[in-house]
């Protein structure tokens, strides 16, 4: 995972005298990715142009384009996009 500081944010903190934050590690990069790959999605649901998934850890978001809608979901829980043609 990469740092959260940068070389020169350790310079700022330097010239003010100040120790930086430690940082505290949620994980290796292959325990993060083993227990998201066991999240299923129970319910999927559009606020605007939000697609809304809700799991046992809480929601997550993710914007979509405007012309794109949620038809509902396919036999593996994900959800079923469909581009919205208007005709004139």
């Amino acid at each position: 995972m990469a740092d959260i500081f940068t070389p020169d944010d350790f310079k700022w903190y330097a010239r003010q005298k100040l120790v930086p934050p430690s940082r505290a590690p949620h994980g290796t990069e292959q325990s993060i990715a083993e227990n998201l790959g066991n999240v299923k999605v129970q319910r999927w649901t559009m606020e605007g142009n939000m697609l809304i998934g809700e799991t046992s850890f809480g929601k997550f978001g993710q914007p979509l384009p405007t012309d794109m809608i949620c038809k509902g979901i396919d036999d593996n829980g994900k959800p079923l996009l469909e581009k919205v043609v208007l005709s004139q």
